[in-house]
């Protein structure tokens, strides 16, 4: 196989403190590394980790973008850099590993993709009383979706393929905007093989201290309501267990004022966003994992869960479905359903040899989403695409 010579557009690159910027660094720094020529566009950062044999460019970021991860304002920066690389180089393919920065995309002889990561927008509801219903910032966050919903497919119609992290965001996509199928590549996201080693017994419970961890931003639709709701239940049976929150987000004070409110404030930690080495340390302290998400494209979070050794509890709506099989090698629970998460909760708590089996089951399951697979399929893809007329 040929090297290819590549662009990779991309908001986060070099560090992990997303699913996306974990996504984006693994799979450059893989392309490099299996010999492919690689031109990384991303914002000005400090104190990112860049790989040797890639070419960064950067451009600034703007001080006011309310558009997450200011993924709006770079689509533009990126269209104005990316027609000047065009000039000066030879590359075969352009990739936008967050699919909605190609919006202000030109028009382009060299083929262009991007990465669906999530449908959150594409599944929005259009009526604002479900948002007032289960979220503290509903008007911004309706307003803000429904616009998104409306841009999204003017983003999506500048590519020629589509890479979804699973089959949930491809077919949710393809449904929402009448997307073709034929464009649609699923690949899924994967994690560093060598967290499974960092704790090779299952977890053991303290009598001190039980700790369950969530991590992600976005509390809300993330399920963290649901879990706090939950935690009353939760320590009729298990008076020793503590909630671990770990991620940064505006409506962090209502989370806490929520604690309050069902009286287990002093059994939940709010620990702000940590570098993506503290969140493995708490992984490997941590008895269990819980993230009922309200959606959820994929979760590479529960991926290293597993990684760690961590059984993990999820949401049964999203493509989490794809990575956790109810019962097996992890729980699905019902978006919302307080009594069944606190039920699911207590039964991995509780029942030892079932927390080793999930355990177990999580390690084989990591063994199918390797960065090595990632990197040859996404390559494979690559060049399809530029085999295509």
């Amino acid at each position: 196989m040929k090297p290819l010579r590549l662009c990779l557009f991309t908001q986060q690159y070099g560090h992990l403190w997303s699913g996306l910027g974990t996504y984006a660094t693994h799979l450059i720094h893989g392309l490099a590394d299996a010999g492919h020529e690689v031109t990384v566009v991303c914002p000005e950062e400090a104190n990112r980790d860049i790989h040797p044999k890639i070419r960064v460019v950067t451009v600034p970021k703007n001080r006011f973008d309310p558009s997450h991860g200011q993924w709006f304002s770079l689509s533009y920066k990126f269209s104005k850099i990316l027609s000047k690389l065009l000039r000066q180089g030879n590359f075969q393919l352009v990739h936008f590993t967050d699919a909605r920065e190609a919006l202000f995309c030109p028009k382009t002889k060299t083929p262009t993709v991007g990465t669906a990561n999530d449908c959150y927008f594409a599944e929005a509801p259009v009526s604002p009383f479900f948002y007032r219903h289960y979220y503290q910032d509903w008007l911004r966050r309706f307003l803000y979706y429904q616009t998104v919903r409306k841009l999204e497919p003017r983003a999506f119609n500048k590519l020629k393929g589509v890479i979804a992290t699973s089959r949930y965001v491809k077919e949710s996509l393809i449904r929402s905007y009448g997307l073709s199928a034929a464009s649609f590549e699923v690949i899924y996201y994967a994690v560093r093989q060598d967290l499974s080693d960092r704790r090779v017994q299952p977890p053991v419970q303290s009598p001190e201290e039980i700790r369950m961890l969530f991590v992600g931003s976005n509390f809300q639709r993330k399920g963290l309501p649901t879990l706090i709701r939950a935690l009353p239940q939760v320590l009729v049976r298990i008076p020793s267990a503590k909630l671990y929150v770990i991620g940064k987000d505006p409506n962090q004070a209502a989370m806490q004022q929520l604690c309050k409110r069902m009286k287990v404030e002093n059994h939940v930690r709010f620990l702000g966003g940590l570098p993506h080495p503290e969140v493995l340390k708490h992984f490997n302290q941590a008895d269990i994992f819980v993230m009922p998400s309200l959606i959820e494209g994929f979760g590479i979070v529960f991926l290293e869960a597993m990684a760690a050794g961590v059984p993990a509890i999820g949401s049964s709506l999203g493509g989490t479905r794809e990575l956790i099989t109810d019962g097996i090698n992890g729980f699905l629970v019902k978006p919302l359903d307080v009594q069944n998460l606190a039920q699911k909760i207590c039964m991995l708590l509780e029942n030892k040899p079932l927390r080793e089996q999930i355990v177990t089951q999580g390690y084989q399951t990591i063994r199918h989403f390797t960065l090595k697979q990632m990197v040859e399929r996404t390559t494979a893809y690559y060049e399809k695409v530029i085999r295509e007329p």
